[in-house]
């Protein structure tokens, strides 16, 4: 037992069913995106503690891996057009017949003594690149072995494989509940059971972290379909959200910390968890205690305000690029987005780099 507080409630009143009930019809409805949403959830205010000061002098980040106490030091030095740089992805490079295939990277700042960009891949049944690698069975497959082994052994030669390709960065393992076969990424999520799915997701991701490979939690919360995946709502009680689609992610928490959480496309009780405070400071950062960076699904600002997102603390745009940089250099200049918040989220992403030029 444990004392919890309230986390996105929804906020319309509705009603559950029942198949007994004589009156009961299902129904599906495709709305325009625009009438998702009868009513928006409040955005919670998110105002970090500023830490640090403006050093004397110019910090690099040799010197930050050396004493990573000099983190927020090293952010606190940066203009804010190079904050908003940290916030974003650098875009992918699969478009191109000559591209790697990978799903984005961190910025390189030569001016920091930053040279190269920590690259990330797709997850979780292998690398998603051009280069030929080992593909494993779906995950849901995996799940039905019921062996945690098994999941820690198939995250460790994902791993092995993503630092022999330089990549840093797996973008597994997803866990989000198979609510039936047509759950928007079935093979890529491990079960209907929250405890299979979490213990089953916590070895793959401890798998991957023994090698020095980041994992990435993912999507919270709630995706349930691929159809309109980016204007999906899901209405949950929060109950059912405790019980069933959080609990997932934090058995997996328990199990092996990952270094990454990646949001999810579709909104959830009236708001996009991508730009809830409450769901990313409250629930993952303070009651879970998750360390790590905080990162979009892929292009989730076709459907979320890319600022709303960063104000709440999603620290990493992706895939991103010059045009979503832009979007938040004109939101600092118009008051829209303070250097608080871009610091706060700068230092996620620079304790992530740091990590991985440690290694190299």
């Amino acid at each position: 037992m444990k004392e919890v507080s309230h986390i996105a409630a929804p906020v319309e009143e509705f009603h559950r069913f029942s198949k007994k009930d004589p009156h009961f019809k299902e129904q599906c409805v495709i709305s325009e995106i625009e009438q998702a949403f009868p009513v928006h959830a409040e955005r919670k205010t998110f105002n970090p503690v500023s830490q640090g000061i403006k050093p004397d002098k110019k910090i690099m980040i040799d010197e930050v891996i050396h004493n990573p106490e000099l983190v927020y030091d090293f952010v606190n030095q940066m203009s804010d057009d190079e904050l908003c740089l940290l916030n974003v992805s650098t875009g992918a490079d699969w478009y191109m017949p000559w591209g790697k295939g990978t799903a984005g990277g961190t910025p390189v700042l030569h001016k920091y003594g930053i040279h190269q960009a920590i690259r990330v891949s797709d997850g979780n049944t292998g690398l998603n690149i051009v280069k030929p690698n080992i593909g494993f069975p779906s995950s849901c497959t995996i799940a039905a072995f019921f062996n945690k082994e098994l999941a820690r052994q198939v995250g460790h030669v994902i791993g092995e494989e993503s630092k022999g390709n330089g990549i840093s960065i797996n973008l597994g393992p997803a866990m989000n509940m198979q609510r039936n076969i047509l759950c928007g990424r079935h093979p890529e999520y491990f079960s209907e059971d929250p405890l299979l799915a979490g213990t089953m997701a916590g070895y793959h991701a401890k798998g991957l972290e023994e090698t020095g490979t980041g994992s990435t939690m993912k999507h919270l919360f709630c995706n349930n379909a691929e159809t309109s995946r980016k204007g999906s709502h899901s209405i949950v009680s929060e109950r059912v959200l405790r019980e069933i689609y959080f609990r997932p992610f934090e058995i997996c928490m328990q199990i092996q910390k990952p270094e990454c959480i990646m949001t999810s496309y579709n909104a959830m009780n009236g708001i996009y968890p991508a730009e809830s405070a409450e769901i990313l400071q409250k629930l993952i950062r303070e009651e879970w205690n998750f360390d790590g960076m905080m990162m979009t699904d892929w292009c989730s600002y076709d459907t979320i305000d890319p600022v709303e997102m960063v104000k709440a603390g999603t620290g990493w745009l992706k895939e991103g690029g010059g045009k979503y940089v832009r979007i938040l250099r004109k939101a600092v200049k118009e008051g829209k987005l303070s250097r608080d918040i871009l610091k706060d989220n700068a230092v996620y992403t620079v304790k992530t780099i740091i990590r991985h030029m440690k290694e190299n």
